[in-house]
């Protein structure tokens, strides 16, 4: 027997192994797909997280000297230009 004739008896074990790897690179590929959609959703969720807790210590300690300062601001160019419309009119 040469060579050729002892490939014939693995043909069955190629076919085999074929299928095998098209299983396994499949279930591997789902399992990436899933990998990286929970890591998506985990960076979304701290995302989410880090904007809740910044913006509950902005609401809390912060916003009421900046909207003062933003209230007064415009109503300070709000004056100037009824102020000139005024000058502008005499």
């Amino acid at each position: 027997m040469n060579l050729a004739d002892y490939l014939q008896f693995l043909e069955p074990l190629k076919d085999q192994l074929d299928r095998f790897y098209s299983i396994a690179s499949l279930v591997l590929t789902i399992l990436i797909i899933l990998w990286l959609f929970n890591f998506l959703v985990g960076l979304i969720q701290r995302t989410y997280s880090t904007g809740k807790a910044i913006g509950s210590l902005y609401r809390n300690y912060f916003h009421r000297y900046f909207r003062t300062i933003i209230v007064a601001t415009f109503s300070f160019f709000s004056r100037n230009q009824n102020n000139q419309k005024v000058l502008i009119e005499k």
